[in-house]
């Protein structure tokens, strides 16, 4: 029986041994996968991040180029025609009126039978025919 013991006992610490190179080995793919892993990851990102610098370069030069006090000027100009533009929508919208016109917002016209039950001539509208419609 000690003969089994020491076999056993020679067993386990060959077991031993050969799990302490393993996971050696284990660890050094591992940190060799995980290098290459975050080396990828970084080259990516700054791929990413140098074709951003590329493409925001030109605009960064095009918006010192922007002089504030013309923008202000080109806007008041765009924004006086916008007044003037509502001024003309609405002289004509009071021109359709004056000509009996429905103006956008009024609604559609009443239809024809709707009309007549409105005048009061006594009679309950019919709706007209769908072909008519």
């Amino acid at each position: 029986m000690p003969e089994i013991l020491l076999d056993a006992k020679d067993a386990l610490a060959h077991t031993d041994k050969v799990v302490d190179e393993n996971s050696i080995a284990y660890e050094q793919h591992r940190i060799a996968d995980l290098q290459l892993l975050l080396e990828d990851f970084v080259r990516r990102e700054l791929a990413w991040h140098c074709a951003a610098v590329e493409t925001l370069t030109p605009l960064i030069k095009q918006l010192r180029g922007v002089d504030g006090s013309n923008a202000a000027k080109a806007l008041e100009e765009r924004l006086g025609k916008v007044e003037l533009g509502k001024m003309d929508l609405v002289m004509q919208e009071a021109e359709l009126k004056k000509r009996g016109f429905s103006v956008v917002g009024d609604g559609p016209p009443p239809a024809p039978a709707v009309a007549a039950a409105e005048e009061g001539d006594g009679e309950t509208p019919t709706p007209p025919p769908i072909d008519e419609i």
